[in-house]
């Protein structure tokens, strides 16, 4: 379970809690941004792809599985074929297309989560579930997030009304996942992540580097 945890991120919770209320209606578009500020760090070498952006393919894995078709526009600013600090990957299913973004060069951070539906939208920055420690292991909150943070809710009712609402937060809870391991073992219950979706992450992991690598400067 190297990076399926992250389905239990506080802030994916929460959307997965929007999308399962049906207030959106038909999902057409979502945007799932995970970037940093780092430009001094980026080096020549694959890393970005299977360090940070495989949390949020995954993610999007677990919600509609394999993709119709992708697009890959992954590639370096810095390195051209030789890195892959910059990740744009659409996942098309059907009217909806959902995106992952990755980058290095981000300074001002966009919402995590961006949705649209047929009957409105939905809006949720990072939960903050982690934060880099240069001293030692990567802290996490589990904490109940502030409502300063909380998601924001646009949609159009049965009724032709418009409503607003703050989505409060789920909490992170990485130990669902390895409640639902303990019961596949010991309980012979289904498995929390299915070995088709592992495969597939890691064909798209493939797919990003493969483009990365074919995207020199001419």
């Amino acid at each position: 379970m190297a990076y399926q945890n992250r389905r239990f991120d506080g802030d994916f919770l929460t959307l997965k809690k929007v999308l399962d209320s049906g207030k959106l209606g038909r999902i057409v578009e979502i945007q799932s941004h995970y970037s940093y500020f780092r430009p001094q760090s980026i080096q020549p070498g694959f890393g970005l792809l299977s360090g940070l952006a495989v949390h949020t393919i995954d993610q999007l894995v677990s919600l509609y599985g394999k993709a119709e078709k992708c697009h890959y526009d992954v590639r370096s600013i810095y390195y051209p074929g030789e890195s892959d600090d910059y990740i744009d990957i659409d996942f098309h299913y059907g009217i909806l297309k959902a995106t992952v973004k990755s980058s290095l060069s981000v300074k001002s951070q966009p919402p995590k989560f961006i949705v649209h539906g047929d009957r409105g939208s939905f809006i949720k920055y990072s939960s903050g579930h982690q934060q880099k420690n240069d001293h030692g292991p990567t802290r996490v909150t589990y904490e109940r997030e502030p409502e300063d943070n909380w998601g924001k809710l646009s949609w159009i009712g049965e009724d032709g009304s418009e409503y607003n609402e703050l989505v409060p937060s789920e909490v992170t809870d990485y130990g669902r996942l390895y409640e639902k391991l303990y019961q596949c073992i010991r309980l012979n219950k289904e498995k929390p992540v299915k070995d088709h979706e592992v495969l597939y992450v890691l064909n798209v992991l493939d797919a990003g580097v493969a483009a990365a690598k074919a995207a020199k400067v001419s």
